[in-house]
């Protein structure tokens, strides 16, 4: 029955997505990726809609990806993008090829500093997380200006505190 295998197709994806939250070149990186909102995946990775993941075998994939480029051919590149962070599939000399999403492209937005960073995966979310923090607090506050800080607190579960002083 379809139904059987789906569910050991979904048993099979949560223990592979379980092992690889212990391969040490991935681990902080796998960690990250199971925590961080859904928004990430679409900031992060402009060549490709990674909306799959937000299901165990979609995750399972993604992480697949990744320990084949970290264990065979290391076709991943971690990037910035007017400083912001981002992750293609491609080599250190052919990041300005895939660092901008065909979005963007559409839309003529594919100038700026483009630069190919030697970093390892596990150092990505701090990176991400650099980057992204700033970007909140502005919004958290521009939402508490206009809406009320009760309003953004509610919106933005993740806010720190030291904001509103």
């Amino acid at each position: 029955m379809r139904l059987e295998i789906f569910k050991q197709n979904y048993e099979e994806a949560l223990a592979y997505i379980d092992r690889m939250t212990r391969v040490p070149e991935m681990k902080d990186f796998v960690q990250w990726l199971l925590t961080v909102d859904c928004m990430a995946f679409h900031e992060v990775f402009p060549q490709g809609d990674f909306g799959a993941a937000g299901s165990a075998e979609g995750m399972a994939n993604l992480l697949a990806v990744f320990y084949h480029a970290i264990v065979d051919d290391g076709e991943f590149t971690i990037i910035t993008v007017n400083d912001k962070p981002r992750i293609v599939f491609c080599d250190k000399h052919n990041v300005h090829k895939l660092a901008f999403s065909d979005f963007e492209k559409g839309l003529g937005r594919t100038n700026g500093k483009v630069e190919a960073l030697e970093i390892g995966l596990n150092d990505f979310p701090r990176l991400y997380t650099d980057w992204i923090e700033p970007q909140t607090k502005r919004r958290f506050l521009s939402d508490c200006r206009v809406h009320g800080i009760e309003a953004a607190k509610q919106w933005y579960p993740d806010y720190k505190e030291e904001w509103l002083k």
